[in-house]
């Protein structure tokens, strides 16, 4: 468990300093600016795929699923045409 609560992470992007930390399976970042991110969670999993718990909830198969199909380049480009598609061509909240 590594507890990083509280210490003013402001971006996804600064969790790539822990990605290779490879018995990390559980992590705190409660109380951090990134937690306002839209798709933060998404964003985190996909980041650290051995996660088991992120904020004291468990990942589930489903939140990996859906984080590799929103970040991965491979299927970005169509990830954001059915994306749009489902929110009525609205591109706002769009990662």
């Amino acid at each position: 468990m590594l507890y990083l609560s509280n210490n003013c992470i402001t971006k996804v992007k600064e969790i790539k300093y822990i990605e290779n930390l490879p018995y990390l399976s559980e992590l705190e970042l409660c109380f951090n600016p990134v937690q306002s991110k839209k798709f933060y969670r998404l964003q985190i999993l996909y980041i650290l795929t051995l996660l088991r718990q992120l904020d004291g909830v468990l990942c589930c198969a489903e939140e990996f699923v859906k984080a590799e199909n929103l970040y991965s380049k491979e299927t970005h480009g169509l990830t954001l045409i059915l994306l749009r598609h489902e929110r009525g061509g609205q591109e706002e909240d769009l990662p």
